[in-house]
């Protein structure tokens, strides 16, 4: 949680001029204080822990002659994950149309496209961006490619956001 908010506390400054008021919260038991008037959320759990739970994703498929390279997102594991997380995202959603109707949901959390559709399609919450660490990685190496001429643009539509390296 400490380092979260040390890397949401220098986006802000570095680029956001300050503009946000980073504040944190741990638990369920906080959330609702911390969504009371945001304007967005930002959601990275991991349902279960990495002991026994994602230990498991990997273990149960294995056991039966399934290998996986990657557990949280794709497959079997990516499944027994989303069966676990998208019940208490769904339960952050309602929470949020409660305490903060118009805040976005930024949400970090895995397997993040079936945790995306699940909050729009079951949550009927239209106002969420799911992220995945492996396109934007590539496209901050692609900007770092080009030496960080021009500005790094940010495109948002209703369904897409892309990143554009101008030169």
């Amino acid at each position: 949680m400490e380092e979260s908010r040390i890397i949401l506390e220098a986006l802000n400054r570095n680029i956001n001029e300050n503009r946000a008021t980073i504040t944190t919260y741990l638990g369920a038991e906080n959330r609702k204080e911390a969504f009371r008037g945001a304007r967005f959320a930002i959601n990275a759990i991991q349902v279960g822990g990495y002991e026994p739970c994602t230990v498991i994703d990997f273990e149960i498929p294995k056991k039966y002659g399934l290998r996986q390279t990657i557990g949280d997102t794709l497959g079997i594991g990516g499944i027994f994950r989303a069966l676990r997380t998208i019940p208490v995202i769904l339960d952050i959603v309602e929470e949020m149309k409660e305490l903060c109707p118009n805040a976005f949901l930024v949400s970090f959390t895995n397997p993040s496209g079936m945790v995306t559709e699940s909050v729009i399609r079951y949550g009927k919450w239209n106002r969420c961006i799911g992220l995945c660490n492996v396109p934007i990685g590539a496209m901050l190496k692609a900007y770092d490619a080009v030496d960080h001429v021009g500005p790094l643009i940010v495109h948002v539509s209703d369904h897409v956001i892309a990143l554009q390296i101008s030169r």
